[in-house]
C-alpha cells in the first residue's frame, strides 16, 4: 500500500466549478493541467511500471473544502460574500493491480466507478463530512461530478462513469460559526488515518475516535483554534 494526501486550496475549487466550463475551448486543457498539477498522472505511470515494482494499491486522497455555493450559477457566485457553511468532501482514487481485489475492493467498499489502465483499475469515492448534517449534500454532488471530468477526461475504458457521494457520519456542531473549524479538523483527524482505502465505516469511526480524543463537543472547536493560534504565530516569526 502507497498512500499520498492533497488538500485543495478553496480557491481551486472556485476555478474548478465557476471557470473550467465544458463548453469552452480550452476545457480539455484546464483539465489536463488539473491532472497534472494534482499528480494524478503519477498513478498513470506507475501503472505501467512492471509488477515487480509496483505494489498492488495505490491511494490518492484528495481533501476538497465544499461551501454551499459553490452549487449556484456562475451569476450567484460573482456576488462578494455568497456562501454560509464549509465541509468536507474526501476524494479517494486508487489504483489496483489485481482484477480480483479490484471486484472485491468494489464490493466492499462501494466506489463509485472503475476504469481499465492497463493491467491496472481504477477506483475513485467520494466522501463527505458535513457538520450540519444535509447542508451541503447538493454542493458535495456538484463539485464531486465537476471533480470527476478531471480524471474522466483524460482517461478512456470507463466501465461506469456515474458519480455518487456517501454521506458519512459526521460530529455535529452545535453553534452556527465552527463549520470552518470543525472541516479543517475533520480533514487533519482523517490525513491522521494512514491506513488508506478505508471503508465508510472505517472512515466514520476515525474521525469519532479523534473527536473524542479532542474533546469532544465542548472542547474539539477551541482546542483547533488554539493549535491554530500557535501554528500562526510560529509561522509569522520565521
Amino acid at each position: 500500500e502507497q498512500l499520498e494526501d492533497l488538500f485543495l486550496d478553496p480557491s481551486v475549487i472556485s476555478y474548478v466549478m465557476h471557470q473550467c466550463d465544458e463548453d469552452d475551448e480550452d476545457f480539455q486543457d484546464d483539465v489536463s493541467n488539473l491532472y497534472q498539477a494534482w499528480g494524478l498522472s503519477k498513478l498513470q505511470e506507475q501503472s505501467t511500471t512492471t509488477t515487480t515494482s509496483l505494489s498492488k494499491r495505490k491511494t490518492k486522497r484528495i481533501f476538497v473544502p465544499i461551501n454551499d455555493q459553490y452549487a449556484q450559477s456562475r451569476s450567484a457566485f460573482a456576488i462578494p460574500g455568497g456562501g454560509s457553511h464549509w465541509s468536507l468532501l474526501l476524494w479517494e482514487i486508487t489504483i489496483i493491480r489485481s482484477v480480483s481485489e479490484s471486484e472485491s475492493a468494489k464490493s466492499e467498499h462501494g466506489r463509485t466507478y472503475t476504469q481499465s489502465m492497463g493491467e491496472a483499475e481504477i477506483l475513485s469515492g467520494y466522501f463527505h463530512f458535513d457538520s450540519y448534517k444535509g447542508y451541503n449534500s447538493s454542493a458535495a454532488k456538484a463539485v464531486a461530478k465537476k471533480l470527476s471530468k478531471v480524471l474522466t477526461c483524460t482517461q478512456s475504458s470507463i466501465v461506469n462513469p456515474n458519480v455518487s457521494v456517501v454521506e458519512c457520519q459526521t460530529p455535529q456542531q452545535n453553534n452556527g460559526y465552527d463549520c470552518g473549524v470543525f472541516m479543517l479538523g475533520f480533514a487533519e483527524a482523517l490525513a491522521l488515518d494512514d491506513s488508506g482505502f478505508g471503508s465508510q465505516i472505517e472512515y466514520e469511526t476515525a474521525l469519532k475516535t479523534r473527536f473524542d480524543a479532542m474533546g469532544g463537543q465542548k472542547r474539539f472547536a477551541s482546542g483547533l483554534r488554539k493549535s491554530m493560534a500557535v501554528v500562526i504565530r510560529e509561522l509569522a516569526s520565521e
